[in-house]
């Protein structure tokens, strides 16, 4: 074997395990459900007076925190550090006057912490209702001392943390959407004939759209009257809110289905999903 040869083999063999051990860590890895516990999750601690079996009206104490890998975790492999700033009034008044307040006072300003997964769904299109806000999902923190910690960005406890860090979350949930998304059913799904008659199209207002999974239809008296799906006076505002329901309808059903559910389904005149062709 030539020298160079040689040379490029050794390269490969030290550096393959280093390639390997950087494994990219998945941020919805505990969404799917889980037929069985998760090795190395701790279970909560019970201690029954007169044993297990007992028929007397004895103390049962039950301790339920700190769990192993559940209230106390590692740092997840491939899991980004990263400084955070606390909102503690500085963009939401309400917050300083305690309202939805989510620090105290004797929190410093910023902190460290690992982003290691999300809770729910995103939805990329601006929303007319909520001053043009992107739908952002829950983040998990795992905090210095171990904790996790879930931030959100609804009321009544919008912007625990800078606009900016909200900004890092989103933009970091659409790049691993996809990878949540990719392995799930292709299958074609297809309206009902006999729901799609539930509404006459000479109905005053009335109104369908399709997704891949969803129809939503409508009519003037109804609660959708208060939003922007029948708003033709604004239609920006109109076109933006009918693609952002149906995002948050598909994405919906993604985030279930990842998880090993099904989605239910509405009638009377609500949306509801399609059948399987």
């Amino acid at each position: 074997m030539k020298p160079n040869h040689m040379l490029a083999v050794l390269l490969s063999t030290l550096l393959y395990p280093c390639f390997a051990a950087a494994e990219e860590h998945d941020y919805y890895g505990t969404h799917p459900f889980r037929p069985k516990l998760v090795p190395g999750v701790g279970l909560d601690e019970v201690e029954q007076e007169g044993g297990h079996d007992t028929t007397e009206y004895l103390r049962r104490t039950v301790k339920w925190w700190p769990r192993k890998g559940q209230d106390i975790v590692d740092i997840p492999d491939g899991a980004q550090l990263r400084t955070w700033t606390r909102n503690k009034g500085q963009v939401d008044k309400e917050a300083l006057a305690g309202v939805c307040r989510n620090w105290t006072e004797s929190d410093p300003d910023t902190f460290k912490a690992h982003l290691i997964g999300f809770r729910g769904i995103g939805v990329p299109t601006p929303n007319p209702n909520f001053s043009d806000d992107v739908l952002i999902p829950a983040a998990i923190l795992r905090m210095e001392n171990g904790e996790r910690r879930l931030v959100v960005h609804h009321s009544p406890f919008s912007l625990m943390l800078s606009p900016e860090d909200h900004d890092f979350i989103f933009q970091k949930w659409k790049e691993e959407w996809p990878k949540l998304t990719a392995p799930l059913s292709k299958q074609e799904y297809v309206t009902n004939p006999n729901h799609a008659k539930s509404w006459p199209t000479d109905h005053p207002g009335y109104f369908a759209m399709e997704s891949e999974h969803w129809r939503f239809q409508t009519g003037a008296t109804t609660w959708f009257d208060n939003y922007y799906l029948l708003c033709p006076d604004e239609p920006e505002k109109q076109a933006r809110f009918r693609k952002g329901t149906l995002e948050f309808a598909e994405n919906m059903w993604d985030y279930v289905e990842s998880a090993g559910g099904r989605m239910p389904f509405w009638r009377e005149g609500g949306p509801f999903h399609k059948s399987l062709s």
